[in-house]
């Protein structure tokens, strides 16, 4: 289970009300776009909250990411028995959804009992539903199970920091891809750190390497 963010020097992952922020905060780098797509590349599943499937049309595919290696991306699966694209998993609470999102025709949606509710009372066509109990909240755990029961094997997560700050609270995080980006946003209202508006998370990790590329820094993180 991976996570892949970019956040700025002093830690904004994403700033409300503005659409596709984490753009503005990469600044577009290639070397960010390649690995994204090298992570979504060896991933069974990919995790987005319902705001990032907003935000983003989609596919979540390696190719999509970084199309100049379409290629090679789908050599690598072919060399590894890895057929398709990775699946996408929305993750929603009360199953607010974009029901026309082009991306949710193929999409394994992940709610609480009454956010399946909510959604088979909106969608006129078939979803693939998992629910998670009748919590108000999903537990990351539990999806991370039911994808496991699945078959997902590897597992992505891209967002947005709302989501990421559940699944570090509950520990669910093996590995963290962190691309610091060489801007200076500061701590204005509607700037969000990485873990969204979680309760206090006091996680402990382990630094595995370190890469540059420009003036970006690439962070991979284990948690201990």
């Amino acid at each position: 289970m991976y996570a892949n963010f970019v956040s700025s020097v002093d830690g904004v992952a994403a700033i409300a009300n503005m659409h596709m922020s984490s753009a503005l905060i990469s600044g577009k780098e290639p070397s960010d776009r390649f690995v994204m797509a090298l992570l979504r590349s060896v991933a069974d599943a990919v995790i987005v909250g319902s705001g990032t499937l907003r935000e983003h049309e989609g596919p979540w595919t390696a190719e999509h990411a970084f199309p100049g290696l379409a290629e090679e991306f789908e050599r690598s699966r072919s060399d590894r028995s890895a057929s398709s694209d990775p699946k996408l998993v929305v993750a929603t609470a009360r199953g607010e959804l974009p029901l026309d999102h082009p991306a949710l025709a193929n999409a394994l949606v992940a709610t609480t009992s009454r956010g399946a509710r909510q959604v088979s009372g909106q969608r006129s066509g078939p979803l693939d539903v998992i629910g998670l109990g009748n919590a108000d909240q999903i537990d990351p755990a539990l999806l991370v199970r039911a994808l496991r029961d699945r078959g997902y094997r590897r597992i992505l997560t891209e967002g947005g920091p709302a989501w990421m700050g559940s699944m570090l609270a509950a520990s669910t995080i093996d590995e963290l891809f962190l691309t610091v980006a060489p801007r200076l946003l500061g701590g204005a209202d509607g700037h969000v750190p990485l873990s969204g508006d979680a309760d206090l998370v006091d996680l402990d990790m382990r630094l595995l390497g370190v890469r540059a590329s420009n003036d970006h820094l690439f962070l991979r993180y284990a948690a201990r």
